[in-house]
C-alpha cells in the first residue's frame, strides 16, 4: 500500500473540511453572534477532552490490527469486537462524568448574560450523549487506519465535517440560535457518520450479526492504550486551558477573538497529520530500528520542506487576510495572537513526528511522560501571560510549549531522525516573518521587499533540504518542459 497515496488521502480528508469551516465561521458568527460562539467552541471542548475516555482505544487499536496485520481475519476482527465493545461501556460512564462536569462549568465558572445561562440549560446532558458516539468514531476510524482503509476513513471524516458544519448552521438560519438546539443537531451529525463508519468496518472486518468478546484481547489493547490515556488526560488539557482561562478572566466575547485564530492556524497541521496517520501503521509494523529511523528522517525534512514556506507567507498574510475576512475591528485584536499561533503550530506540526515514532515503537508511556513535564511550566507561563499581555501573552505560552514538547519529544525518538540545522533555519525564518509584519505596513513597499526577499531564501533553503526523491522528479519535469516538441516527422 502506497505511503504517498493514503498521505494523500489523509490531506484531501483534512483539507476539504477547512475549505467548509472558512466559508461558515462568518456566518455562524453573523447568526448566532460571538457570545454564542464563544459557548460553543468551549461545548466541543470539553466534549474533545472528556474523549479521553476511550482509554487510547482509537490509537491502540490502529497499533495492534497494524500489528496482525499478516494473521488471520479472525483475530482481527476479534480484536476489533472487543474494542468497540470496551468503548462503549467507558464511553457511557464518561458521558455522565462530562454532563456532570459541564454542568458545573456552565453554572459558576463561565461568564455569560443571564439569557444566554437559560439557553445551556440542556447543553451539559446533551454533551454526555454525544461523548459515547464520539469515542466509538474514534475506535472505528482507528480499526480502518489499521488496516490502512485511508480513503474510507477520510471519506467518513469529510461526510461528518459537512453535516456537522452545515446541519446546526441551517438549523440557526431556521428556527433561531439556541445553543441546546445547536448541540442537539451538532450531535444528531455525529451521530449518523458513527452508523456510516459502522456499515464500512463490517465489511473491512466481517459480520455475522453479534460482536464477540475476546479476553485475549484486552490486555494487548489496554496495556498499549493505558498509557495513550495517561497522555490524553494531559495532552487535551494543554491544548484547551488556554480557551477556558480566557473565558474565565475576560468572557466569551475574548474567546472568541482568540479560537477563530486558533482554530485557523491550527489547520497547518493537515500536512504533518495526514503524513503521521499514513506512517503510524507502517511504522508500527516494522521490525528494523534503523529502516524506522530512515524512513522518519526523510518523512521530517519532507515536513519542514513543506510547512516552512506556507507558514512564513500565513505569518505575512495573517493581518490582512483577518481584515478581508472577518473585517478591521477584529483584525486589531486577532493578528498578532494569529501570527505566535502560527509559529507554535509549525512547531507543533514537526512534534508530530517523533510522537508518532515514539508510540509506534511501543513507547507511549515516553510520550506521557514528556507531556506531564510540560505541563506546571506551561500553566505557570500562560498564568502570567493572560494576566500581563492578555490575548497575546496566551499565545506566547503556547507557542513556549510547542517548542519545548518538540525539543524533548525529539530528544527522546530516535535522534538520527532529527535533523537540527534544517529545523533551526526554518524557526529563524518564521522569527524574521513576524518581526516583518510587526514593523511593515502590509503591502508597502518595504513590505514588499523584505516579504520577496525572505520568501526567496525560504526557496532555496526548501529546495536544499528537500530529499532526492522529491528534487529529482521535479527536475525531470523541468527538463521535460524545457525540451522542444519533435516535429511532425519525427519519431
Amino acid at each position: 500500500m502506497s505511503l504517498k497515496r493514503n498521505s494523500l488521502f489523509n490531506l484531501a480528508g483534512l483539507l476539504l473540511p477547512l475549505g467548509l469551516s472558512l466559508l461558515t465561521v462568518p456566518a455562524y458568527i453573523h447568526l448566532i453572534g460571538v457570545d454564542r460562539y464563544g459557548v460553543l467552541a468551549i461545548a466541543w471542548l470539553l466534549l474533545g477532552y472528556f474523549g479521553m475516555f476511550d482509554l487510547g482505544l482509537g490509537r491502540a487499536t490502529v497499533h495492534r490490527i497494524a500489528e496482525l496485520r499478516d494473521v488471520a481475519a479472525a483475530e482481527r476482527r476479534a480484536t476489533f469486537h472487543t474494542a468497540v465493545l470496551v468503548n462503549a461501556a467507558i464511553g457511557v460512564v464518561g458521558g455522565i462524568l462530562l454532563a456532570l462536569g459541564a454542568e458545573l462549568f456552565f453554572a459558576n465558572g463561565l461568564k455569560v448574560a443571564p439569557a444566554l445561562k437559560t439557553e445551556l440549560a440542556a447543553a451539559a446532558p446533551l454533551l454526555g450523549l454525544s461523548l459515547p458516539i464520539a469515542t466509538l468514531t474514534g475506535v472505528l476510524t482507528g480499526a480502518l487506519q489499521g488496516r490502512e482503509r485511508f480513503a474510507s476513513s477520510n471519506i467518513a471524516g469529510v461526510l461528518s465535517t459537512v453535516l456537522f458544519q452545515g446541519v446546526p448552521l441551517a438549523v440557526a438560519w431556521l428556527w433561531g440560535p439556541n445553543v441546546s438546539v445547536l448541540l442537539l443537531a451538532g450531535m444528531a451529525t455525529r451521530l449518523v457518520t458513527l452508523v456510516v463508519l459502522w456499515a464500512v468496518c463490517t465489511r473491512e472486518f466481517g459480520w455475522d450479526g453479534r460482536l464477540r468478546f475476546d479476553r485475549a484481547q484486552i490486555a494487548p489493547l489496554l496495556r498499549f492504550g493505558g498509557w495513550i490515556t495517561v497522555a490524553s488526560l494531559i495532552a487535551p488539557f494543554l491544548t484547551i486551558i488556554d480557551r477556558f482561562a480566557i473565558g474565565a478572566v475576560m468572557g466569551a466575547a475574548a474567546v472568541t477573538f482568540y479560537a477563530i485564530p486558533y482554530q485557523m492556524t491550527q489547520r497547518i497541521v493537515i500536512i504533518p497529520t495526514a503524513l503521521t496517520n499514513a506512517l503510524f501503521p507502517r511504522l508500527s509494523a516494522m521490525k528494523s530500528l534503523e529502516e524506522a529511523a530512515m524512513l522518519s528522517r526523510e518523512s521530517m525534512l519532507i515536513l519542514v520542506a513543506l510547512m516552512t514556506a506556507p507558514v512564513v507567507l500565513g505569518v505575512l498574510l495573517a493581518g490582512p487576510a483577518l481584515s478581508a475576512w472577518l473585517g478591521d475591528a477584529f483584525a486589531a485584536r486577532a493578528t498578532l495572537p494569529a501570527e505566535i499561533l502560527l509559529v507554535a503550530f509549525w512547531f507543533n506540526a514537526l512534534a508530530l513526528l517523533p510522537f508518532t515514532m515514539l508510540q509506534a515503537g511501543g513507547r507511549p508511556q515516553t510520550v506521557a511522560l514528556v507531556l506531564a513535564i510540560e505541563l506546571l511550566p506551561y500553566l505557570a507561563a500562560l498564568y502570567l501571560g493572560l494576566h500581563h499581555f492578555g490575548l497575546v501573552g496566551c499565545a506566547a505560552a503556547f507557542l513556549l510549549r510547542c517548542a519545548l514538547d518538540y525539543a524533548l519529544l525529539s530528544f527522546h525518538a530516535d535522534r538520527r531522525a532529527t535533523p537540527v540545522r534544517p529545523i533551526l533555519t526554518g524557526a529563524a525564518m518564521l522569527g524574521l516573518a513576524v518581526g516583518i509584519s510587526r514593523v511593515t505596513q502590509p503591502f508597502s513597499g518595504h513590505w514588499l521587499a523584505a516579504a520577496a526577499l525572505l520568501l526567496l531564501l525560504v526557496a532555496v533553503e526548501t529546495w536544499r533540504i528537500a530529499p532526492a526523491r522529491i528534487r529529482t522528479p521535479a527536475l525531470e519535469r523541468l527538463a521535460s518542459l524545457r525540451r522542444p516538441a519533435p516535429s511532425p516527422g519525427q519519431h
